[in-house]
């Protein structure tokens, strides 16, 4: 996920004198966009530009929780929603996460993503039954590997569906499942045999090509309709009711969940390894016509992660300040 800083800084001239004003925006919607000035006074050695800065990025982020707070309330799926679930929270916690990193150096960013990728990969597959350890998981993410083995094919999983553009077709998904399978080719493809996940059986195979372009209908109708995280959360559902593949469903179902996170601009979540009883039976009960068990659940893991990676921001940054001592220059 790769952001760019959005505070800019422009000075103007004003009866001989120069004025300093900064801007930045707050994001609704598409198209929903609010953008924020103030000008910060004069330009001259009294200006504490550094202190003026953090007080109005302070200032947004705060009016960006209320703003999107009242804007998201209205769209969710379901009054009783809200009953379980604290939208102010959750928006809250976007803020502190998505804008902290967006203030990330190049170093600082790649840390961060070098340690979430480690986390989703490892997670991932966990819940899949791998019994691959994290420190081998870690080794691998951090080295890049590109073999041909679980760990590689599940980070090059993640390469390929990075900004998938939804919808999207079958045939597309299945280029990425080969990927990821790669290491266990009798595996791959679409599935074409009953299949019992959990308790339950799945979409009939036959009617998988029809309920994958519902799937892709119910996205599209309701994208920016809906409260971005619910929107995820369901289709990942959707997605798991038809299991089009073979293999690899799971992993496919949460990287595309994240997808839709960051498209409307939403770091993205795990769904923690332990958790994983609480997971299925999330999803056994939405088969069942209760949908607020995995919305409770979803959110749960949302909050989880944010708070693990707010917290690893001040790590990142500290590390970067480690480095660059590190390669300070020995003799000036």
């Amino acid at each position: 996920m790769t952001n760019e800083k959005k505070v800019k800084l422009t000075i103007k001239k004003i009866g001989g004198n120069k004025y300093l004003y900064i801007r930045d925006s707050i994001y609704l919607n598409k198209n929903k966009i609010i953008q924020k000035y103030k000008s910060l006074g004069r330009l001259n050695r009294s200006l504490n530009i550094v202190k003026e800065i953090a007080t109005f990025e302070e200032m947004i982020k705060e009016e960006e929780v209320k703003t999107r707070t009242d804007y998201w309330e209205k769209k969710i799926l379901g009054n009783k929603v809200c009953e379980y679930i604290s939208i102010e929270e959750m928006e809250r916690l976007r803020a502190d996460l998505y804008r902290g990193k967006e203030r990330l150096s190049f170093i600082a960013n790649h840390l961060m993503e070098t340690a979430f990728a480690t986390d989703f990969v490892y997670n991932s597959n966990k819940i899949e039954g791998s019994r691959i350890p994290k420190t081998t998981v870690q080794k691998k993410i951090e080295e890049g590997d590109k073999g041909n083995n679980e760990v590689a094919n599940t980070a090059k999983a993640l390469d390929f569906f990075d900004g998938i553009k939804l919808p999207c077709t079958l045939r597309y998904l299945a280029k990425g499942q080969r990927i990821l399978l790669g290491h266990e080719k009798s595996k791959q493809g679409v599935r074409r045999e009953k299949m019992i996940v959990g308790n339950s059986e799945v979409i009939p195979f036959e009617k998988i090509g029809e309920e994958f372009s519902d799937l892709m209908s119910w996205y599209e109708e309701n994208n920016y309709k809906l409260y971005p995280p619910e929107l995820a959360f369901i289709f990942h559902y959707k997605f798991e009711r038809i299991h089009p593949f073979k293999d690899g469903n799971g992993r496919i179902g949460r990287i595309l969940m994240n997808e839709i996170l960051k498209k409307h601009r939403y770091h993205p979540i795990i769904v923690w390894n332990k958790n994983r009883q609480a997971y299925f039976s999330a999803f056994e009960k939405l088969m069942e016509g209760r949908n607020i068990p995995l919305l409770k659940f979803m959110f749960e893991q949302y909050k989880n992660t944010y708070s693990i990676y707010i917290e690893k921001l001040t790590k990142a940054i500290k590390a970067e300040e480690q480095i660059g001592e590190f390669f300070k220059p020995s003799y000036e």
